[in-house]
This record gives C-alpha cells, sequence and structure tokens, in this order.
C-alpha cells in the first residue's frame, strides 16, 4: 500500500495554507481586480484577456497566474514562499483561493 503522507504534514500544511491564504489574500485581491479590468478592456472577447493575463505572469493556467500574480504583488516574499511551500505540501495549491483578511 502507497503512504502518501509518511511524516503526517497533510493536516498541519492543511491549517498553514488556510493561515497563509488569509494573510496573503489583499494582494490576490489586487490580481482578481487586475484580471476584472483585462476583461472590461477586452470585453468582445474575453479569452484574451485571460490570455494575456496568463503570458503576463507567464503562466499557462489561469490559477497559477493568479498565484504567481499574488506573489509579484506581495512585498513579504517570506509569507508567498510559506503560502506556496504550505499549499503544495497540502495538495492544494491553486485551488485554495486566498481571502482578503
Amino acid at each position: 500500500m502507497c503512504n502518501v503522507d509518511p511524516e503526517g504534514e497533510l493536516p498541519v500544511n492543511f491549517i498553514k495554507c488556510a493561515y497563509y491564504s488569509k494573510k496573503i489574500g489583499k494582494y490576490s485581491k489586487m490580481c482578481d481586480d487586475e484580471l476584472a479590468q483585462l476583461h472590461k478592456k477586452y470585453s468582445d472577447c474575453p479569452g484574451q484577456a485571460d490570455f494575456e493575463f496568463m503570458d503576463k505572469y507567464e503562466s499557462g493556467f489561469l490559477p497559477f497566474a493568479l498565484m504567481r500574480c499574488a506573489g509579484v504583488k506581495c512585498p513579504d516574499k517570506k509569507l508567498y514562499e510559506n503560502w506556496m511551500k504550505a499549499c503544495v505540501g497540502a495538495g492544494v495549491d491553486a485551488i485554495f483561493p486566498p481571502k482578503p483578511m
């Protein structure tokens, strides 16, 4: 049988991910706003807004581009690093949306 979490870190990482997601949420909100502005700019072609946003943040998937954007906007790089480490360690990375504080 495969041991998915041999050190038992999954629950701890999930809690840390939720904690850091809340702390980084205001930067994520800035990214949501930036993407919304692009959608307004390209209202006749909404897919173009997503492609431009993904290109700017060098990601092939919108959820990952949003995460990278939050990292760019967050002045505390250690906070961003801890957020990424905890969420990836919990196996929730891009699907755990940050919320503003």
